[in-house]
């Protein structure tokens, strides 16, 4: 099988991935202690049981594994492996944003091969303990040292995982071939003589969208995990393809940075939110169909799931142009610029280059900005490669940041950007958002076993953070995989693990199949 992406995974590592190609990839390779079934609902993975031995203090939780489980060159995964990848995330060395997790976990104890027993800092509800445990598991025995970074051969080409494929080889730029792991544990499901394994993945780098629908539509490639709005009408009237379509938990925004003196100001921030047309944006990049299905958001969460009491910041030049005034900026040279204390309101704008359309949502603010007196730096939107973009966002080196985020399902994602501990090197607080009432919150739910309760903190969060806007926040938008439906068939997607079901994919013989 055949698949297109537009650019290289940043990496194989799983415990320093960040861009959602990489996460795609990972589970073809990786395995979690607890993963998610067909239905989404959280089963045991790694783990032979989500019902694990809890102290009476709620501090100890101790935990099963499965035994006859081996890593792709044979060797079992052990207890040993579980706290060794733990205490690499936890290694004030390792280069990853999931750091948080020694936050709630204090250490991670070996008790025999089979046994592995959590330590947590304070009690804890077991759900939420569940929900800290979907990270990639990595292997003990390859590692020399109790920690990564980014540049490490673990993850470019060095590749082991417990996953359904093996790592065979990586050309950048070209392609990363993987061979099927006949031993997987989860096992392949029988199939009759006409309908073919998939014992061959290779994962192609196509740059240019358009030549990857051709190919798809062509027959070359069988599948494109997330294909362009523009070219939906085109492989709906394809009879030999299919679009598939997955809401994944995610959203586009506009970050601010705290440590620039105008932008630390809320009302500048809300200024910015008020300028920004969201459903022009979306009536005008992805058309009308989108603006329907009620995908704008104007908090820390994707539509449904936060507060349904808060009112939206509709576009509104003339409301942003008086909070700017109350923050205290003027116009006085008569260039089009606000300045305050002397100094012009120019900003850049850093963004990653991933598509066309989020290109244009960049040009689109871009003239917002200008409409309110506020220009970019050199008069253009700094488009980057990820990477590029990761090192330059992660080290704080911005103005105003766009991007998407896609979250899993375990992810408390208040606590991922916004709070204290998401601040640090690494950590995806990049803004530097700070609110105590926002930390108090947040350890109130950590320790709250009452679903309302917990409810209601989330609501609470959701109204703090739309005021104190540290984000203009977009859109969620339904993603469509591209799949050669003729030949490739038994396709069901994980909105964010996108390959969790891939062992009940196959090919058929011929394109009349």
């Amino acid at each position: 099988m055949n698949y297109a992406e537009a650019s290289d995974p940043q990496t194989l590592n799983p415990l320093n991935m960040s861009d959602m190609i990489s996460f795609r990839f990972s589970n073809l390779l990786y395995n979690s202690l607890i993963g998610i079934n067909v239905d989404m609902i959280p089963e045991p993975e790694l783990l032979v049981s989500l019902e694990p031995e809890i102290s009476q203090d709620k501090k100890i939780y101790t935990f099963k594994l499965r035994k006859g489980v081996t890593w792709q060159d044979g060797r079992e995964v052990t207890a040993e492996d579980i706290k060794f990848t733990f205490d690499v995330i936890s290694n004030p060395k390792t280069e990853t944003n999931i750091k948080r997790l020694g936050d709630m976990f204090q250490d991670v104890k070996v008790l025999g091969s089979y046994t592995v027993q959590f330590i947590l800092r304070e009690p804890c509800p077991k759900e939420i303990v569940l929900s800290k445990l979907f990270f990639k598991i990595i292997p003990h025995h390859i590692f020399d040292k109790d920690f990564i970074r980014e540049d490490d051969e673990f993850g470019i080409s060095k590749v082991l995982g417990s996953g359904p494929y093996k790592f065979k080889s990586w050309q950048k730029g070209k392609n990363i071939e993987l061979r099927w792991n006949e031993h997987y544990f989860k096992g392949w499901p029988a199939l009759k003589e006409d309908k073919h394994r998939i014992k061959k993945m290779d994962m192609i780098v196509n740059r240019d969208e358009v030549v990857a629908k051709t190919n798809l539509r062509q027959g070359w490639i069988h599948l494109i995990p997330a294909v362009r709005p523009v070219d939906y009408p085109e492989l709906r009237s394809d009879p030999y393809c299919k679009l598939i379509a997955y809401n994944s938990r995610g959203f586009a925004y506009f970050g601010y940075n705290f440590n620039h003196p105008f932008l630390k100001d809320a009302l500048v921030r809300q200024a910015l939110t008020f300028a920004v047309d969201k459903k022009g944006m979306l009536q005008k990049i992805y058309g009308s169909e989108f603006v329907d299905k009620n995908q704008i958001i104007d908090g820390p969460f994707p539509a449904g799931e936060g507060d349904p009491d808060i009112k939206s910041r509709e576009y509104n030049v003339n409301k942003a142009k008086e909070l700017l005034r109350q923050a205290g900026f003027r116009d006085e040279d008569g260039d089009g610029i606000l300045e305050k204390n002397g100094q012009k309101f120019v900003v850049s704008l850093k963004a990653f280059v991933k598509e066309e359309s989020f290109r244009r949502i960049c040009t689109m603010y871009q003239k917002h900005l200008r409409d309110i007196g506020i220009m970019l730096t050199n008069n253009e939107v700094e488009f980057m490669e990820m990477n590029k973009w990761r090192k330059d966002v992660y080290n704080k080196n911005f103005d105003v940041v766009f991007g998407y985020w896609a979250f899993s399902e375990d992810t408390n994602i208040v606590e991922d950007l916004f709070s204290y501990a998401a601040i640090r090197q690494g950590g995806n607080n990049f803004v530097s958002y700070q609110n105590p009432q926002v930390e108090k919150l947040l350890r109130l739910d950590r320790n709250t076993y009452d679903p309302d309760a917990r409810k209601k903190n989330k609501y609470e969060l959701h109204r703090i953070i739309h005021n104190d806007c540290p984000y203009t926040f977009l859109f969620t938008l339904p993603q469509y995989a591209g799949v050669r439906s003729s030949v490739l068939k038994g396709v069901e997607i994980h909105p964010y693990h996108f390959f969790s079901f891939i062992t009940n994919w196959y090919l058929v013989g011929s394109e009349d199949e």
